[in-house]
């Protein structure tokens, strides 16, 4: 499930994960790579099933994409140095 997700962009399902009701103070690094990717005082609870963070923990942590597939238009974000897909950007 992690290859699908990080290299062919599909999508946990929601409430799954391993961080989705994590408290645990750190920062959550890229999975495929280690890079610093968001900082746990900048996580929300979203209501969506997946974890929330305000911002990355520094500006160059991730690239934003447009991503037009399912029929819509969305923000996808991935990592910045190895490309894996985090997820997507979701209005508050």
């Amino acid at each position: 499930i992690q290859f699908n997700i990080t290299r062919l962009s599909g999508t946990e399902m929601p409430h799954t994960g391993e961080f989705c009701s994590s408290h645990e103070a750190g920062i959550y690094n890229c999975l495929c790579c280690g890079s610093e990717l968001f900082d746990s005082t900048i996580k929300f609870e979203s209501g969506t099933g997946w974890p929330s963070f305000t911002q990355p923990v520094k500006d160059n942590a991730i690239k934003y994409l447009n991503d037009d597939s399912r029929g819509r238009s969305r923000v996808e974000i991935q990592c910045n140095v190895c490309d894996s897909h985090l997820g997507h950007v979701f209005p508050d």
